[in-house]
């Protein structure tokens, strides 16, 4: 039976591609041209399938994506079939969010019998349908009739598929009064925690960013809230990254909607465009609700 894996041409592979063998093994790794995780691949060759997952089941960017090699390696073991297409989240070297789909194709030894002796991983970037498909759904959000209270928790989770973020925010105008009217946050496993407040009252006067963003009617983002001097927080400033949107009706920006990461360098100019069609819709949600 030839075991080994198939000779490729990794130079001429458009897409990252695992090989692991018979028994879980990963044999060769080819993550070029585009490096989703900033691992060595050398790291990998030559380890279990089991012993990667709990080398980086700590980190979730790519937690999520080892599981699935793993689940693959272990049904191949027990000789089950293995899910076509699983498709996971994780965050890159620079703390960008992308979405994997992982594409397992088996391979067969060159004898009578075709047995399976491995499988390879084939990995497609699917980042841009899913942040399509999540613009698509707030925009079905829309067609629902939902009050603000009914809308935000249903774009929390589709807003954090797609922009990475640790913190978040909702600031709306009543009258000539500002209100920070909703917070919540992320936790470690991806899952959105609503912190409980109050509606307290916002000086955005006393904010030069949002004073900036009500003026430009356009999006801002900050890479390092540390040494950003127009950045004001209602705590400690910790080191880190902001983006924000306006909020705008009939013209007239009305509020703000804020995410935060813990580390620097996060957003780009995609992710203001993205986050002007969230607060784009979080605008109609609220027009609709008035």
């Amino acid at each position: 039976m030839d075991t080994a894996p198939p000779e490729i041409d990794f130079n001429r592979l458009t897409t990252p591609i695992l090989v692991i063998d018979q028994k879980g093994v990963i044999k060769r790794v080819n993550l070029n041209p585009k490096n989703p995780f900033g691992i060595d691949p050398a790291d990998l060759v030559d380890h279990p399938a089991a012993e990667i997952l709990n080398k980086y089941v700590d980190r979730p960017d790519t937690r999520g994506f080892f599981r699935e090699v793993f689940r693959a390696a272990r049904s191949f073991e027990n000789h089950a079939e293995i899910e076509e297409h699983p498709t996971v989240k994780i965050t890159d070297g620079n703390g960008r969010i992308r979405w994997l789909e992982l594409s397992p194709v088996f391979r067969f030894s060159n004898g009578e019998k075709k047995e399976k002796t491995g499988f390879n991983i084939e990995v497609r970037d699917i980042t841009e349908t899913v942040r399509a498909k999540a613009l698509n759904e707030a925009s079905l959000l829309l067609n629902q009739n939902l009050s603000l209270d009914e809308f935000i928790p249903k774009i929390q989770q589709i807003l954090g598929a797609i922009i990475p973020y640790d913190r978040a925010n909702v600031i709306l105008r009543h009258d000539e009064t500002w209100f920070l009217e909703s917070a919540w946050m992320t936790n470690k496993d991806g899952g959105i925690s609503d912190e409980s407040i109050p509606s307290v009252e916002i000086n955005v006067k006393g904010k030069p960013l949002l004073v900036d963003m009500m003026e430009s009617k356009t999006p801002l983002f900050v890479n390092d809230t540390f040494i950003e001097e127009r950045y004001v927080s209602g705590s400690e400033s910790k080191r880190g990254s902001w983006i924000g949107a306006p909020i705008i009706i009939n013209g007239e920006v009305i509020g703000f909607l804020n995410l935060n990461s813990d580390k620097t360098k996060v957003y780009l100019d995609e992710d203001a465009k993205l986050l002007a069609a969230f607060s784009s819709h979080l605008a109609l949600a609220l027009k609709n609700s008035r």
